[in-house]
């Protein structure tokens, strides 16, 4: 079999574009941290978390923020939301000391890891979690606090990375 001069070239061009950065077929993916950041603006869509946990409405995984408000307890406020496995997720939060904790919905050990700020825009979102649900529903348990509601976030984590 002949292989003609600009044959060679087609192919070789050919090669060299799938090799290069600057493919434009190729989308690069957005840091879940970056992402969040791009959003701590916006209000994103209303949510009501219930005083009683059977009650909770699900935080479903998503590329949108979400205002959470909860009721009225005693001099603060407090209230719950159902989370959903399985799920490699970033829980971001716009307050700090509002999300107080993470159980399995059967009533399961504290799951909640430990709070950190979002490392490209503290101000705006002074706390995220790292959660790896399994494949069961779970109850992010938000106060007592003494604010009525909570900017939060719930990315999954693909593309995330903690700077050293």
């Amino acid at each position: 079999m002949k292989t003609n001069y600009c044959e060679c070239l087609l192919w070789g061009a050919l090669l060299l574009a799938g090799c290069s950065d600057d493919n434009p077929g190729v989308a690069e993916e957005e840091d879940p941290g970056e992402h969040a950041c791009e959003h701590a603006g916006e209000a994103g869509a209303a949510l009501e978390a219930a005083a009683d946990p059977a009650d909770a409405v699900e935080l479903v995984l998503g590329e949108e923020p979400v205002t959470v408000t909860f009721p009225a307890e005693g001099a603060g406020y407090h209230g719950y939301v159902r989370l959903r496995g399985p799920a490699d997720a970033l829980l971001f939060a716009g307050a700090e000391a509002v999300i107080s904790s993470l159980t399995s919905a059967d009533g399961g050990r504290e799951l909640l890891p430990e709070a950190a700020p979002n490392e490209l825009c503290p101000d705006a979102i002074p706390e995220h979690f790292d959660l790896e649900l399994e494949d069961a529903e779970y109850l992010l348990e938000l106060g007592p606090a003494t604010v009525d509601s909570v900017w939060l976030m719930l990315l999954d984590a693909s593309g995330h990375a903690h700077s050293s």
